[in-house]
């Protein structure tokens, strides 16, 4: 008989030269602390196997295994193990994969732990900049995070990280597992290129836009492109896929937008899913911006609750980079009824365009550098570059524009 640690519980399995009918057999399991009072009953498949999920127990330690077979009406013992499901020791490495982004790699992580997550925060100002990373499962046991320092205000000295995961032995509670050791940082290469650059975005509207384009657009300042994939649940952009490529190949940071229409949670979700979709065709991985365009009529009822429930949705499937479009006055600062404390401001990409419909230069946008605690600001949508009046945006942070 054999017991494996996996992903969704204790893996038994029985061969036996002497039972015909494995799907007879039943394995009593229960763990050693408190006694029996977490006892379960499983019964086998055809194969003799069966999956113990570890919610159904408590606490690491000795595990009892006794196996039965059932025939007529009567159980008989066949054997008895045991499995001891030992505490969590977590190890963790952090190394800077440049002078902005650092990655955390955490091993020894056993299987009942899922969902880890660390709290990252420079020490400069408390926990000001207070960033939740998900971590990602890179191998067996072995989990990675990646922290952007563009999601700390580019803050010198000092960072902490502490690491939660849901323990599966308990009922799933979110528990702390590691304070790590953090690390410091004591200079940021080109800080000045990473913040306050200048990024467009685009949609179908803009039909085919070439390489070369897109090369102008960089000589003049532009260092990013936020494209259109999707709108609701029925609109894939028909240009995206030139449009993504073309300004990848001109060596500019792409970002992808998808316009909502969702007024229920499920529609949110439902648009979250169909925007990760195209995203992945279009070749986006799980750290780019993905950015939700709240502006359509009709979605300021509820718009919290279900803004959350699209958030969800998207970091379910991995990504994390999340930033909301809107209008400066959808906006609680300004009396409006987007919260922006329970999404964060320095997650918001906001449209005042302070000069109304008139050309505003970089150098004046530099200048007045409106909402400077957001991602983003949209100051123009009459930028005159390339033959066409853009949209234009100062980014704050670099997350648009490296």
């Amino acid at each position: 008989m054999t017991v494996k640690e996996t992903s969704g519980g204790l893996a038994l399995s029985l061969r036996s030269q002497t039972l015909n009918d494995l799907s007879s057999v039943r394995y009593a399991v229960w763990s050693q602390v408190n006694g029996q009072d977490d006892l379960h009953w499983y019964q086998a498949n055809s194969q003799g196997e069966v999956l113990v999920p570890y919610r159904d127990h408590t606490g690491t330690g000795l595990y009892n295994i006794h196996v039965y077979t059932l025939k007529n009406g009567q159980l008989q013992g066949v054997t008895t193990t045991s499995k001891t499901v030992s505490e969590p020791h977590l190890s963790t490495k952090i190394e800077a994969l440049d002078t902005a982004t650092y990655q955390i790699t955490i091993s020894g992580v056993p299987d009942y732990l899922t969902d880890l997550s660390l709290p990252v925060w420079s020490d400069s100002n408390g926990q000001d900049d207070l960033e939740w990373v998900q971590a990602s499962k890179i191998a067996e046991n072995t989990y990675s995070a990646t922290v952007r320092l563009s999601n700390h205000n580019y803050n010198l000295g000092h960072y902490s990280a502490h690491i939660y995961g849901k323990n599966q032995l308990a009922n799933g509670k979110q528990e702390g597992l590691l304070a790590t050791k953090g690390f410091t940082v004591t200079a940021i290469a080109d800080k000045d290129k990473l913040v306050n650059s200048f990024f467009i975005d685009i949609s179908s509207y803009q039909k085919e836009i070439s390489v070369a384009q897109f090369a102008s657009l960089k000589s003049q300042g532009i260092q990013g492109v936020v494209v259109k994939l999707t709108e609701g649940t029925n609109y894939i952009n028909p240009f995206a896929a030139s449009q993504v490529a073309n300004a990848r190949a001109a060596g500019l940071t792409v970002s992808a937008y998808h316009y909502s229409h969702y007024t229920s949670a499920a529609e949110a979700q439902a648009e979250a899913r169909y925007f990760a979709a195209a995203a992945e065709r279009y070749g986006f991985n799980k750290t780019a911006v993905m950015v939700n365009d709240m502006e359509a009529d009709g979605m300021l009822t509820n718009i919290n609750a279900n803004t959350q429930a699209w958030e969800a949705a998207l970091k379910n499937l991995g990504y994390t980079n999340l930033v909301h479009y809107t209008m400066g006055s959808w906006l609680d600062i300004n009396g409006g009824s987007v919260n922006t404390n329970l999404f964060g401001l320095k997650n918001f990409w906001v449209a005042h365009y302070y000069d109304g419909y008139q050309v505003m230069s970089q150098e004046r946008a530099k200048s007045l550098s409106l909402y400077k605690g957001a991602a983003a600001w949209q100051f123009t949508s009459v930028a005159p570059l390339i033959g066409m009046s853009l949209d234009q945006s100062l980014d704050y942070t670099g997350r648009f524009t490296r």
